[in-house]
């Protein structure tokens, strides 16, 4: 439990099944630029920065909020208020 992967998707992984009562979690994330087309129902986007192009027309989500005292704390959390 609390371990961590990251990996370039381009490598072969993989992991045995899950013989524990514990949940296992995955978690995608891709930085893609604002001239891609999300065209799948219900994948949001978070522009980041830049940006967004109207042509496009992306469903961007609002940026997350940092709550102080309820979020880990990390180095410009500041910004995220």
């Amino acid at each position: 439990a609390g371990d961590i992967s990251i990996h370039n998707p381009f490598i072969i992984h993989g992991s045995n099944a899950n013989a524990s009562d514990q949940w296992r979690i995955g978690l995608t994330l891709r930085y893609i630029p604002t001239s891609t087309y999300v065209n799948r129902e219900g994948w949001e986007c978070i522009l980041l920065r830049g940006n967004a192009k109207e042509e496009i027309n992306n469903n961007y989500a609002d940026q997350p909020v940092f709550v102080e005292g309820t979020h880990m704390p990390f180095n410009g959390f500041e910004l995220f208020k």
